[in-house]
């Protein structure tokens, strides 16, 4: 049997017969589109993680100087409090030594009329205070010994005897009591007398000062 040839007709001069498909090229057109477009979107989801990140880091930048402006108040607050608590501690231990150093008078007057004599006639009180210059230890552990001023209270008791008394005689047995006395002795250093002239009623009479020198406080 014989092939039978079909003939082509083409009226069109070949511009109206599609031509025949190449799969290789339409499938390496197709990854030439594709491959660019995936990169592209991967660019653009990385882009905007990216983003979301950066945003998100800034936010906590902003929230750590937030952080860091509080704890800078709060440490320039500690460290205030902490100078003002040592000038309190300063004001305190100055108080405290003051306090140490101050006396209170009302028991030693009250024992000088109770061990007088009497006598004896008061005709005066005069109270002193010279302040010396005295090298002290220091108390730092291996601190070089430093100079200190230390108050030294006199308490000076004026007296006149009453006529008829031997001379002097009362004076020193009130020299003796307050010597003695449980108020005076612990605070004493020394006690002297000295006696001068005096004037009393128009007469002349014999004068005494009885100087008690009370122990410094350091």
């Amino acid at each position: 049997m014989s092939e039978i040839k079909m003939l082509t007709i083409d009226m069109l001069e070949g511009r109206g017969i599609p031509r025949k498909s190449n799969p290789d090229k339409i499938a390496f057109l197709s990854l030439s589109l594709i491959v660019p477009a995936l990169v592209a979107i991967s660019l653009l989801g990385f882009y905007f993680k990216n983003n979301v990140i950066i945003s998100i880091d800034k936010q906590r930048i902003v929230h750590c100087k937030q952080s860091i402006a509080k704890l800078s108040e709060a440490a320039a607050l500690l460290e205030l409090s902490k100078k003002e608590k040592k000038y309190t501690d300063d004001c305190m231990a100055e108080v405290k030594k003051n306090l140490n150093r101050h006396m209170q008078w009302s028991p030693v007057l009250v024992e000088i009329v109770k061990t007088m004599p009497d006598p004896v006639l008061l005709t005066g009180i005069d109270i002193k205070q010279e302040n010396i210059k005295k090298i002290v230890p220091s108390r730092i552990a291996g601190g070089q010994d430093i100079e200190v001023s230390i108050p030294i209270k006199t308490l000076r008791i004026c007296v006149n005897e009453k006529s008829g008394s031997e001379r002097g005689t009362a004076v020193r047995k009130f020299q003796d009591s307050i010597r003695c006395s449980p108020v005076f002795a612990p605070l004493l250093e020394n006690i002297a007398v000295s006696q001068g002239i005096d004037t009393y009623k128009g007469q002349d009479t014999v004068s005494y000062q009885i100087d008690c020198t009370f122990k410094p406080k350091l």
